[in-house]
């Protein structure tokens, strides 16, 4: 999106929407674990970031944006779905639509039982590639949060990685196959963000538009 102040259009946020929605679908399914749901999530997120694209001004900042409200539609929606048990039971089992291999299972399925905050920062740290102050500021934590959440996330997930990795102990950080895990979170988005279909950008004007109408009448 734009440089500088100012509410951007249509051709503006059409070129910010087209390449950032399948790496986000990416980034999100590897937070989430479940590609349809991250999808729709992301979607959920344009949607709303064009009803206030008066506030997002910068292409890094407008991608952080959408994907931290894609982040809390997600998480939103496993509180609610605690009641009616809808999303639990589809994470109770693997994203299977496109034939993954049963490695990739493996890892999806290891991911989930790693805690939701803790997979966030993995993400955030292993596959976009932030620091642990952006990470910070992102999830509203301290660095030394941030810096936990990673230890206990990659602890989790080393016996995983330790069974799969051709590489000699001695090459790990820490015991743990830090650079193994980067390939299999990268992997795993590029899988989602090869098979995400977004909307048209005038459907998704449309729909925050007339969510917006329907908010003013009351």
């Amino acid at each position: 999106m734009r440089e500088g102040g100012g509410r951007v259009d249509r051709e503006e946020f059409t070129s910010f929407y087209a390449p950032s929605f399948p790496r986000l679908v990416g980034q999100l399914s590897a937070m989430t674990g479940n590609r349809p749901e991250a999808q729709d999530a992301v979607q959920e997120a344009f949607v709303r970031a064009w009803a206030h694209r008066d506030q997002i001004n910068t292409g890094r900042e407008a991608e952080a944006w959408v994907r931290v409200t894609a982040w809390q539609i997600a998480v939103s929606r496993w509180q609610r779905a605690r009641k009616g048990l809808r999303l639990m039971l589809l994470a109770a089992r693997p994203d299977v639509a496109a034939g993954p291999g049963p490695d990739r299972i493996a890892f999806v399925e290891a991911l989930r039982k790693v805690p939701a905050e803790q997979r966030r920062a993995l993400v955030l740290y292993h596959l976009v590639d932030l620091t642990v102050q952006q990470i910070a500021a992102e999830t509203r934590v301290r660095p030394g949060t941030v810096k936990a959440r990673l230890a206990r996330g990659r602890a989790a997930l080393a016996p995983y990685l330790r069974k799969r990795s051709h590489r000699w102990a001695s090459d790990w950080p820490g015991g743990i196959p830090v650079s193994d895990l980067k390939d299999e979170l990268q992997q795993l988005a590029d899988d989602a963000a090869s098979q995400a279909r977004p909307l048209a950008v005038a459907d998704v004007i449309r729909r925050a538009d007339r969510r917006h109408r329907r908010t003013i009448t009351g």
